[in-house]
């Protein structure tokens, strides 16, 4: 996990955005990923709390994988 200063890499706007994908799923859990992949309602996604992600909301299109 790499770090800019006290902020994780995920947050620099300005570094590539391939190495913030990488810094962020590094950090997440398992549980974490499938929570992200799966979706929390119609037209949202969930966030993760622990990184600062946000809930994702949507007005049309996929919510993530469904069972």
């Amino acid at each position: 996990m790499t770090t800019t200063g006290d902020a994780p890499l995920f947050r620099d706007a300005s570094a590539p955005i391939a190495e913030r994908a990488h810094d962020l799923a590094s950090r997440l859990t398992l549980e974490e990923k499938v929570t992200l992949m799966a979706g929390a309602a119609a037209f949202t996604l969930h966030g993760v709390a622990r990184l600062g992600v946000p809930r994702i909301d949507m007005a049309d299109g996929p919510t993530g994988v469904r069972s």
